[in-house]
């Protein structure tokens, strides 16, 4: 039998802890009142009650009463000795230092309830080292151990997988190796370990889809290992872990449910596999490339994934309130099958040197992207920031595209699809994109064609194509006749290098239909014909229904304008002319007091366009009501280094102007109280808080206030 460490009494003295089994019975004393005649048995209940009360109150206390902290090297020589020295809810101790050698590695808990920590807490003091001519593991947990079982604040390091996981079946797991257990693991480092097959995380394996729950990693640092830093086969949590550095990829999870809270992942790549419950990361950062397929579903709440492309194949993947950027492949690609949602999302600065700077939709898939911009995205090829080739549906709603740039083949700036089933965009905003290199689709480029696409309530302005079609443009060998229904949209100053300054057809395409109802169509140029819409052969037909278009700028085809179609003027308030095209201003498109497209002036009651009165700037809510003080719309926006502010005051005062960020928050003033003359006033910010530090990409608020009110803007700024 082996011996207990001694502790002290709560007098002072010296107690040994008895065998395990024995348990010293609890005794409860009570004074019995005598039962009353003809009630023999009165008074026994009142003795049992206190009894029974006082044996659950032990029960209660015994575990912690004779919990032991067992000190290694002090009172045991390895660490394994502490363990087996261990009973449940015991506590063992490591001194700091490297421990090596029999009895320091391939440690086992045995199923027990137990804590095994460094002294210090800090794992770097406390290192676990299972260098050897043969392979050893740090820790192998597979009796059942859970959350109970602790490890807590060590480094392993040097431990070669030697335990096989069922699928695919081989060693993994050279840090640490869980086999049906879910132990707690916290404050670790896994550095160094090794596993003889690629992808079998060398620094960390689980291998327990039988249980609901799996180990929770808290606070570890999982780095360096080869190949391969984690493997899930199953279950796992990881909270506010740090993945990087391991080689032959970072993490590789199989058939379950996967869980990352706060974590960083970096410099690693991650394979989600199969089946199960679904893998989702929430508030991460994450700095590596996704290559997942065959079923496996993964979500990203909150989070910043920067730098890699993220491949996803036959899968289910969504994003909620993510930015995704500086990816010099793309961000986003998908295939066969797939079902992409992205909501309240930013994708910003992506690049590739084929299609989809954000994302490249493949054949059969679906999307559904809500309130979600899409900033400074670019392809060499066709959709500067969307490419959708052969997705079965493709829904935009509330989302914005700025700035975006395809650089040839069949163009698109911000979106090309060679669907079938056409895209639908309701709500949107496509501003100052481009299609370069002769490329036609300044803002969407549409190609093989048969599902009507629509737009509906989108704003489509400032666009440029250096081809056909300054906003749009329809092409190729679409069967049957393919129709394009634009409906309650605003079409102004795009700009066309050839035909079609806001709509081309290609010729080839020899029957289509494009109707427009509510929709506005001005101000937009081309270099040789159709200012407006060029359609390329005689069996294209355009029709307009309670609509404005300026007609003379309509060329080609078949075109009928119907009841309540207007051809005057439709009084922008302060619309860039095209010729400025590419320039991402969305403020100037409202309209003035008095306008046809306006319900009460046109005989259709409509709203005509995208944008309704709108000239003059309010006030921001709870704000006094503002005067005849105006703030320009920042220049240029999106930008990087600097950024113009121009606004003009009506008379004399004191002017505060601040930018806020998305939160609320204050984060520059501009002006301070400055005592400014009557009209016009102009500045630079150059993207700076008030210390003087750089500040992040996203969206901000200019805020003027002076005697008259209060008014802003939406500034976004893109590193």
């Amino acid at each position: 039998m082996r011996s207990a460490p001694s502790r002290s009494s709560a007098t002072g003295c010296s107690a040994s802890r008895p065998p395990s089994a024995w348990r010293p019975w609890p005794t409860a004393r009570v004074a019995a009142r005598p039962p009353r005649a003809g009630n023999p048995n009165e008074g026994m209940g009142m003795m049992r009650q206190p009894a029974a009360i006082g044996f659950l109150i032990y029960l209660a206390m015994a575990s912690t009463a004779w919990a032991a902290t067992i000190q290694v090297p002090a009172e045991q020589p390895t660490i394994q000795a502490g363990l087996d020295a261990a009973l449940g809810g015991d506590t063992v101790l490591v001194a700091s230092g490297v421990y090596s050698g029999p009895g320091n590695w391939d440690l086992d808990f045995r199923g027990q309830p137990l804590v095994l920590r460094s002294a210090t807490g800090n794992p770097a003091d406390c290192i676990i080292d299972c260098a050897d001519a043969k392979p050893h593991i740090g820790v192998y947990f597979h009796s059942g151990e859970d959350s109970s079982t602790v490890l807590d604040g060590f480094t392993i390091q040097h431990g070669m997988a030697t335990h096989e996981v069922d699928f695919p079946p081989s060693p993994a797991g050279g840090g640490i190796f869980c086999s049906l257990s879910r132990p707690l693991l916290k404050n670790l480092i896994l550095r160094l370990n090794s596993a003889p097959s690629h992808g079998m995380g060398a620094g960390f394996a689980s291998d327990g889809y039988v249980f609901s729950a799996g180990p929770i990693l808290r606070d570890c640092v999982i780095e360096k290992n080869s190949p391969g830093g984690v493997f899930v086969y199953g279950t796992a949590r990881f909270e506010r872990c740090r993945i990087q550095w391991d080689i032959g990829g970072g993490i590789h999870l199989f058939w379950g449910k996967a869980d990352f809270i706060d974590c960083i992942i970096a410099g690693d790549a991650v394979y989600p596999v199969g089946g199960g419950e679904g893998i989702a990361f929430r508030n991460c950062a994450i700095a590596a490339p996704f290559d997942s397929h065959h079923g496996a579903t993964v979500s990203f709440f909150d989070c910043t994934l920067i730098g890699h492309r993220l491949h996803f194949s036959e899968n289910s993947l969504a994003f909620y309130r993510c930015t995704i950027s500086d990816c010099p492949d793309g961000a986003v690609d998908t295939y066969y099958g797939f079902s992409l949602t992205a909501e309240d999302c930013l994708f910003v600065n992506n690049q590739t040197s084929t299609t989809g700077g954000a994302i490249r939709l493949g054949p059969w898939d679906l999307a559904t992207i809500r309130r979600t911009r899409f900033v400074n995205n670019s392809a060499a090829g066709r959709g500067g920031a969307v490419d959708i080739g052969g997705a079965d549906s493709a829904q935009f709603i509330d989302c914005e595209f700025l700035g975006n740039t395809a650089g040839g083949g069949e163009g698109g700036g911000a979106i090309a699809s060679r669907s079938d089933s056409g895209p639908q965009l309701t709500g949107c905003t496509l501003v100052g994109n481009s299609a370069l290199g002769g490329a036609p689709g300044g803002a969407i480029s549409f190609i093989n064609w048969e599902t009507a696409p629509r737009l509906s309530d989108c704003l489509i302005a400032g666009n440029t194509s250096e081809g056909a079609g300054g906003a749009l443009y329809l092409a190729g060998d679409a069967n049957g006749a393919p129709a394009l229904r634009i409906q309650g949209s605003t079409l102004a100053a795009n700009r066309a290098g050839t035909v079609g300054g806001a709509i081309a057809t290609d010729p080839a395409l020899s029957l289509a239909t494009l109707q427009c109802d509510s929709t506005l169509i001005w101000q937009n140029c081309a270099g040789t014909a159709g200012d407006q819409l060029f359609l390329g052969s005689t069996g294209v037909a355009a029709g307009f229904a309670c609509s404005v278009v300026d007609s003379s700028g309509v060329s080609g085809g078949t075109v009928s304008y119907g009841p309540g179609t207007g051809f005057a003027d439709p009084r922008f308030c302060l619309a860039p002319d095209c010729e400025e095209a590419p320039f991402t201003e969305t403020e100037g498109f409202a309209l003035e007091a008095g306008s046809y497209c306006l319900p009460a002036h046109n005989p259709c009651g409509v709203q005509i366009g995208a944008l309704g009165q709108g000239c003059t700037l309010t006030a921001l809510p709870g704000d006094a009501a503002p005067g005849p003080a105006r703030l320009a719309q920042n220049y240029p926006n999106p930008f990087n280094a600097s950024t113009r502010l121009d606004f003009t005051l009506a008379a004399p005062g004191p002017v505060t102007l601040s930018i806020f960020d998305a939160a609320g928050r204050e984060r520059a003033v501009l002006l301070a109280g400055a005592s400014l003359g009557a009209g016009p006033h102009r500045l630079d910010w150059d993207g700076r808080d008030r210390e003087g530090r750089s500040l992040p990409s996203g969206v901000y608020l200019c805020r003027l206030c002076t005697a008259d009110g209060t008014l802003s803007r939406k500034l976004v700024l893109v590193e």
